[in-house]
């Protein structure tokens, strides 16, 4: 009755070998030290994506600051609704986003400006804007001629929407949209010692249009932030 017992056993063992890849020692002698020998092959982790080496942010041409630095805060549309005090500061913004179904495999903006915020409130605003990006593997300038731009603050967290036409650069034409939610890195925000800094958690854009058809979002190989200095009170 044993010996039954024992090839029904190695005829079970068999089968199960075959379905999940086990084949071990199979046999009825008893002085096998390990039944459980199999080791299972080294596995290559999935390469993430993109490979090549990303390039370092550079900053901004003087486009950006230049313009905005004119613009601020009384540009169109101008709407401005002010519950805490506006508070003059340094700013310095640095963002990526990576894109993908296109030729555009990353947006960039690395820049220091002087203007003016708020903790508490509502702002808008349209100017020129500059982006850096790169584009089949060259940076490029992506430039939106009249981008308006929407925020709101609220002890010293921000959202953020945006859209305008392409100007210049590989996706002339088409248009760029993105909404973007900034998160106080201290929760006291301006009622503690100041906003001095928020991240950005959300990013979701779009270029549309003839040319570039594609969908972007925030890079999380990368912290983006937003830097105040001083930092913003109410």
């Amino acid at each position: 009755m044993s010996n039954i017992m024992c090839i029904v056993f190695v005829i079970c063992s068999a089968m199960i070998g075959d379905i999940f890849g086990y084949h071990g020692h199979y046999g009825c002698d008893s002085d096998y030290q390990s039944d459980y020998d199999y080791r299972p092959p080294s596995r290559t982790p999935p390469s993430t994506w993109p490979v090549a080496i990303v390039p370092p942010v550079t900053q901004n041409r003087e486009v950006f600051t230049n313009a905005n630095a004119l613009k601020m805060p009384n540009s169109v549309p101008g709407a401005r609704i002010p519950i805490t005090a506006y508070k003059k500061t340094n700013m310095t913004v640095y963002k990526r986003i990576v894109c993908t179904g296109g030729p555009v495999q990353q947006i960039q903006l690395n820049a220091t400006f002087d203007t003016d915020s708020t903790c508490n409130g509502y702002d808008a605003w349209v100017s020129p804007f500059t982006y850096s990006a790169t584009v089949n593997g060259r940076e490029q300038d992506l430039t939106i001629g009249n981008f308006s731009q929407y925020y709101t603050y609220l002890n010293g967290n921000m959202y953020e929407v945006n859209f305008g036409e392409i100007t210049a650069g590989p996706c002339k034409g088409d248009t760029f949209f993105s909404a973007n939610a900034y998160v106080a890195d201290d929760q006291l925000g301006c009622s503690g010692n100041g906003l001095g800094s928020a991240s950005i958690d959300y990013i979701n854009a779009q270029i549309s249009g003839k040319t570039c058809n594609q969908v972007c979002t925030l890079d999380n190989r990368f912290h983006s932030y937003f830097r105040f200095n001083p930092a913003l009170t109410n």
